[in-house]
């Protein structure tokens, strides 16, 4: 089993996620986000290579999480972080894509 953490870059986007969420929709969306985001922890936490690795940078992993938006991460030593939670609403060019 893996452990799964997250960057502060991810953490900083999730944020602004949920803040978004939180002016424009109900506590419904939200909570149907966090949900989504433990199912994939567990998952990854189980199968670390279930994502197919991005071109731009060969070590950092895709999943789409609720076709809103996207969770980068990197796989090292039985460790997952998660270096991005990238709105898909945005241009592709805004994505933080570093661990720090």
């Amino acid at each position: 089993m893996f452990k799964v953490k997250w960057s502060q870059n991810a953490l900083l986007d999730l944020a602004s996620t949920l803040t978004y969420l939180a002016e424009n929709f109900t506590t419904k969306e939200i909570t149907a986000l966090r949900t989504e985001i433990k199912q994939i922890e567990r998952l990854l936490s189980d199968n670390p290579y279930v994502a197919k690795l991005i071109p731009e940078r060969k070590e950092v992993r895709k999943l789409v999480v609720m076709k809103y938006n996207s969770l980068y991460y990197l796989v090292t030593n039985k460790e997952i972080t998660v270096v991005s939670f990238f709105s898909n609403r945005q241009h592709p060019d805004k994505r933080r894509l570093k661990s720090s």
